[in-house]
């Protein structure tokens, strides 16, 4: 469900505070203290985790399958984390991780129906800006063609796409048929 994801941004075990989802936000529990702040780019995602407290020996972060390519920085000196069961590896107590994430746009299918999906860009779901009452249809060949022209607003044969996030007032279509 699209709009329970805040509930699964952060999860704790024994040795760790796990980075599970890149949305924007704050954790202030008393034990840490984390700030995590995102930026699109045009065919980048950016993104830092400001660590001011970490009650846990090492910070882990989902590896995200949608990442073309990463780069990765400690208070601004490259680094090569470790890697482990999906997560990046940071042994930090107090400093700020940025990360720069290649990214490029897919389809995420419905379970209960294969021809109809999301258009997803990097960590975002994207919505058509659209007042129709009926599905829109999408050539899964043209998906390449999606250009994000900035501010968060992408573009594809006409339509106008902007994450599910940043939607407050129009009328979209989270869900499009697929040819």
């Amino acid at each position: 469900n699209h709009f329970k994801y805040g509930e699964y941004i952060y999860a704790k075990d024994k040795d760790s505070v796990i980075v599970n989802l890149f949305i924007p936000n704050r954790l202030d529990n008393g034990e840490d203290i984390m700030e995590i702040t995102a930026d699109a780019e045009i065919d980048t995602f950016d993104m830092a985790i400001k660590v001011d407290k970490l009650s846990a020996k090492t910070l882990k972060v989902r590896k995200p399958l949608w990442a073309s390519s990463a780069e990765f920085a400690v208070d601004k000196q490259h680094v090569t984390p470790q890697e482990s069961d999906g997560y990046y590896i940071f042994e930090i107590e107090k400093g700020i991780i940025t990360f720069r994430f290649g990214c490029k746009p897919y389809l995420r299918p419905c379970k209960e129906d294969e021809k109809t999906a999301s258009v997803c860009w990097g960590p975002y779901v994207l919505a058509a800006i659209n007042d129709s009452t009926e599905y829109i249809t999408l050539d899964r060949a043209k998906l390449s063609l999606l250009r994000h022209s900035g501010n968060g607003v992408f573009n594809l044969e006409g339509l106008e796409f902007r994450p599910l996030n940043k939607i407050s007032s129009e009328r979209y279509h989270l869900y499009l048929k697929i040819q």
